[in-house]
């Protein structure tokens, strides 16, 4: 998602053209008004804000997709 909203950020710099560059790449053409108009992305805010660090974060989504595909199911507990 980020990489398309940087590849719509470029494509309007060219162009332009707001909401013909958010529809080529899949964003809300608000969205990408917003960064344009200078917001940041609220996933800086919540990274702060986390228990996990992303790479934390990356490591168990790796475990929990190889415990699934061994057949063990997982629980929140």
């Amino acid at each position: 998602m980020e990489s398309d909203l940087q590849n719509a950020l470029a494509e309007y710099a060219e162009t332009g053209l707001l909401r013909s560059s958010a529809e080529n790449h899949g964003i809300p053409p608000t969205t990408l008004f917003n960064r344009v108009r200078g917001s940041e992305p609220a996933s800086k805010a919540q990274i702060i804000n986390q228990r996990l660090s992303p790479a934390m974060e990356e490591r168990l989504t790796e475990w929990i997709l190889f415990q699934g595909s061994l057949g063990y199911p997982l629980t929140h507990a």
